[in-house]
């Protein structure tokens, strides 16, 4: 029996572990109006003020305001889109900045790149660019000499004159 009675308190205890106990919270719901006794609130401000206003000035208040609320709204429309337009306009201007910038990275990798194209790479380019500046020297030389040789043997030629066709007269019977 006493086995009976251990594994029935076990099992009660497991039961009893299982089995949730009744909620004792109450729901609680609060409903806070803040928005009618404001309302409320503005209203009697602008009746109040209404009423103090002189006769000239309630009969010019709705235009004035209809002139005013316009005027906020096109400012605010047209706020934004200056500010969108100032926004992308920096925005290009970066963009522009970056390519001058990207532009003047290649002007110099193009000089880098022409300099490295017309130097000799190696030892025997060097003996034939070498020799190439010798033979353009020796060649410029050669001309020199032979204008001052030129200039210094002037031979002047006789050329016979060629001769000149000459238009022949028409005579012309005169009356007699």
């Amino acid at each position: 029996m006493r086995q009976n009675a251990a594994t029935w308190v076990r099992d009660m205890e497991v039961k009893a572990k299982t089995i949730k106990g009744p909620k004792w919270e109450m729901p609680v719901h609060v409903d806070v109006d803040f928005l009618n006794p404001f309302m409320l609130s503005v209203k009697k401000t602008a009746v109040d003020a209404w009423r103090r206003l002189p006769p000239q000035a309630q009969l010019a208040l709705p235009f004035v305001a209809t002139g005013a609320t316009t005027g906020l709204i096109v400012g605010k429309i047209q706020g934004s889109r200056i500010r969108k337009q100032r926004e992308r306009i920096k925005e290009l201007e970066t963009r522009v900045e970056a390519l001058l910038n990207e532009r003047d990275t290649l002007k110099g990798r193009i000089q880098q790149l022409k300099a490295k194209a017309l130097a000799p790479n190696s030892a025997s380019e060097m003996r034939m660019a070498h020799a190439v500046a010798e033979a353009t020297a020796a060649a410029a030389a050669a001309a020199s000499a032979a204008a001052s040789a030129a200039s210094a043997c002037q031979v002047n030629v006789h050329r016979p004159a060629q001769l000149r066709a000459q238009p022949q007269k028409l005579a012309l019977k005169q009356p007699t």
